[in-house]
């Protein structure tokens, strides 16, 4: 009977146990991390923060950025994990600017502190530079005047070697501006087949229907934005603009959107806040790394970078 009693604390506890496991990793994965973005910019000045909790907000992460100044602080349980890591950098730094402080004066001065602590001072005689002056004998004009001429005739026998030794040269650099044409032509020749190829085409599908799913949860669910934006190229304007409207296909209230294609510009006012949940950007991060045909893709181009380093 006593036997039996203790096996069956023994289960409870163990049932227990599992029911906690259970509920911790259902926390973990289904609820939420919370997130808030306000950020500003117009100009030269840029205001940024960003705020985000998880697991009851048991964790939360706050990050502010204006202009030159920044700050991070990552919480457990109220704790700044972040705090000490911060003040040992900024010690740290105040010791380098010391020791750069240090070697600037040694550098400008010339004099390093050992030099300062060990006084090396000699004395020389004059008299002695006196006797130990060299005798430059008066040179014989005929003999300077023949050398002058031998050097000239050589300098004259030698400027066809130096034509002829130019003229390779040239033709060389010229050979081997065209062998690296020829080779990045055929370089992208080889490329642009490639991504014609149906492992590539099937990889590049996969991978954008997952990081579709990706982005579309994890972008903002309440958004007030107000974009000013403007490149150098049109094109990069458009393809910015057209991202944005991936994102949000339907015309919201709050998001507006200013294309400038004459002009730079990026002045802006953000105001968001959403939620990402662990399983629903697990199951396609997970597809994107399983997926053979992105790891063959992978793979090709990794040995690209490295035939174009080794060629190098």
């Amino acid at each position: 009977m006593g036997i039996l009693f203790v096996l069956k604390i023994i289960g409870i506890v163990l049932l227990a146990i599992l029911a906690l496991a259970l509920l911790l990793v259902a926390l973990v994965f289904l609820l939420p991390a919370r997130y808030r973005v306000v950020s500003y910019s117009k100009g030269k000045s840029i205001d940024i923060k960003v705020k985000a909790t998880w697991l009851l907000h048991i964790i939360s992460f706050e990050f502010i950025l204006h202009n030159t100044y920044n700050d991070t602080k990552c919480k457990i349980f109220g704790y700044d994990i972040l705090a000490n890591k911060s003040k040992d950098k900024s010690k740290k730094k105040n010791k380098h600017i010391h020791e750069d402080k240090d070697a600037t004066a040694e550098e400008s001065t010339g004099v390093t502190k050992d030099d300062i602590k060990e006084e090396d001072i000699s004395f020389t005689d004059p008299s002695a530079n006196i006797q130990n002056a060299d005798y430059t004998p008066i040179p014989n004009k005929k003999q300077t005047l023949i050398s002058k001429i031998f050097k000239l005739v050589r300098m004259i026998l030698s400027i066809p070697g130096k034509i002829v030794r130019f003229f390779a040269k040239i033709n060389y650099t010229i050979a081997s501006i065209c062998d690296k044409i020829n080779d990045t032509i055929n370089y992208v020749k080889e490329q642009y087949e490639y991504t014609q190829s149906k492992t590539f085409k099937s990889a590049f599908d996969t991978f954008k229907k997952d990081a579709s799913k990706i982005l579309h949860h994890i972008r903002p669910r309440r958004l007030k934005l107000d974009l000013n934006i403007g490149f150098k190229d049109p094109a990069n304007t458009g393809l910015v603009v057209g991202f944005i409207s991936s994102l949000y296909p339907s015309p919201r209230r709050g998001v507006k959107i200013n294309a400038y294609y004459d002009k730079t510009i990026l002045e802006y006012d953000l105001k968001g806040k959403g939620h990402i949940r662990l399983a629903s950007v697990l199951s396609p991060a997970l597809d994107i790394k399983k997926n053979q045909e992105i790891k063959d893709v992978i793979a090709h181009f990794k040995e690209q970078k490295e035939r174009i380093n080794g060629t190098k």
